[in-house]
């Protein structure tokens, strides 16, 4: 918020301490409490009332004038800013005006060693401050560090969103079919050989507003950790993070939930920052404060996650996984020497965490939606015989239907092998009785077609069978 100032004319003296002693006596009068001085500055605040912020008032000299100001502290702005600002200064200047011509040379001499004390005091205030800061920025390398794996980042997962757009994935509500095609995490296809898409699934997002919220979050997490931490290792603790998060929601979460987003990745920098804050890394008044600032965080976007749609087990996965990494990414910042041996260990520990969780959860969901093609495809091909004509029906039936009925079972046979979830078991075992009906169904066809009229009430049973076999199989 803009502070409003109006420059007062000196009235008797052109001494900046002369001037600032006025002021402080005038900021007295009005029951104003100055707290800090310098050379040609003086820095009080009003009283602060219940539920309102108080004003800052500022005073500044120069040889031939004084400026006064006033804003919200905190800058917490509301409707009457503006108007108590200008309140502020008027009443500023009318005590300072009356102080002037009433001080005596007592009251000077005694608000002269009010302020030279505030001096004192601002400056130790002052001295204290660089040397936090010097020390915050030789840890967290804040105004020099690197910052490009993170706007990397940023730019990697905008770009992939604007080409799933492009490509007609929904901006706002993408389809699951939409979001399966271009890499997210489908569990089914992650644990039978789709690997990758533990990796893909981390930079792409389900609608633009889950783009925007996430992107803010890795922006805010990577401007203070990428330089603390370097470009390497926060690479390096970004992808296995956002890894272990997506391993996690496959584990939480049933076979048919499609995941996809950056979050995961994002709480486990959080969790690695946390853990950081934990240590005594960072000078402790800095240290509390973001402490308490990433916590409230982390824990309101956790609470939120509990709503429905929203994978908080990725959430929390990414949140532990970071917090493990960030301890031991803490041994390298306090020893360098080891800085290689713990990027080592995370990208061998999160390798071989993967392959051993793939192998354990691993199923057969691409292979068996293949042997699912195979066996429509024979099912077209058994039934095409009964589109022709009757005089070459009977022939194309026992030509071609049977042996295609017969290949069919054999398909649904090979499955029973598959390490599948209960439903895809449950439709292999509905698919392979529907073939036995189907064999079965056909072979009494040809022998009522030869003559054979007994078995004509079997049939009639038979296709019954079939019929309800049918809409069981449909229902999936």
């Amino acid at each position: 918020m803009e502070s409003l100032s109006q420059d007062t004319p000196i009235l008797i003296s052109t001494s900046a301490d002369e001037q600032l002693i006025i002021a402080y006596g005038a900021m007295k009068r009005l029951g104003w409490e100055p707290q800090y001085a310098g050379p040609y500055r003086l820095i009080g605040f009003t009283p602060k009332k219940k539920l309102l912020a108080n004003e800052e008032i500022m005073v500044e000299v120069t040889e031939d004038k004084i400026a006064f100001s006033s804003k919200l502290n905190f800058d917490k702005a509301n409707w009457n800013a503006a108007r108590k600002d200008k309140k502020n200064v008027k009443a500023l200047q009318e005590a300072y005006e009356q102080t002037q011509k009433e001080a005596t040379l007592e009251q000077q001499e005694e608000w002269l060693k009010a302020v030279e004390q505030l001096r004192e005091q601002t400056n130790a205030i002052l001295t204290e401050q660089k040397k936090e800061d010097e020390e915050l920025e030789q840890v967290m390398h804040i105004s020099n560090g690197s910052r490009y794996v993170t706007m990397s980042l940023l730019a990697i997962n905008i770009l992939y969103f604007v080409i799933m757009a492009i490509a007609g994935v929904g901006i706002f509500e993408p389809s699951s079919d939409g979001l399966i095609n271009w890499g997210a995490n489908f569990s089914p296809y992650t644990l039978s050989g789709e690997w990758w898409r533990l990796f893909t699934s981390m930079f792409m997002h389900i609608g633009v507003i889950h783009l925007l919220l996430n992107m803010y979050g890795l922006f805010m997490v990577g401007a203070y950790l990428e330089p603390m931490l370097g470009a390497r290792t926060f690479s390096i603790a970004y992808i296995c993070t956002g890894i272990a998060a997506t391993l996690v929601s496959i584990e939480w979460h049933d076979s048919n939930m499609v995941g996809a987003g950056a979050s995961g990745a994002i709480f486990g920098m959080f969790g690695v920052f946390l853990a950081l804050l934990l240590t005594n890394l960072i000078p402790a008044k800095p240290r509390k404060e973001m402490l308490t600032s990433i916590s409230i965080l982390v824990g309101y976007n956790l609470i939120n996650g509990l709503k429905d749609g929203v994978d908080n087990a990725a959430h929390v996965g990414g949140l532990i996984s970071g917090l493990v990494a960030g301890f031991v990414i803490y041994l390298s910042i306090k020893k360098p020497s080891l800085k290689t041996a713990v990027i080592l260990l995370l990208l061998v520990t999160t390798g071989l965490g993967s392959v051993s969780f793939l192998k354990i959860h691993r199923n057969d969901t691409l292979t068996f939606e293949t042997t699912l093609k195979h066996f429509y495809a024979l099912q077209a091909q058994a039934l095409a015989p009964y589109d022709l004509e009757e005089g070459k029906r009977l022939a194309a039936i026992k030509t071609v239907s049977l042996d295609a009925w017969q290949n069919a079972k054999k398909e649904m046979d090979t499955a029973k092998s598959y390490k599948l979830d209960k439903r895809q078991q449950a439709l292999s075992t509905l698919l392979n009785e529907y073939a036995v009906l189907r064999i079965q169904e056909t072979r009494l066809i040809i022998q009522v077609a030869e003559g054979d009229s007994t078995k004509e009430q079997e049939l009639e049973n038979v296709k019954a069978a079939t019929n309800a076999k049918v809409d069981a199989i449909n229902k999936f």
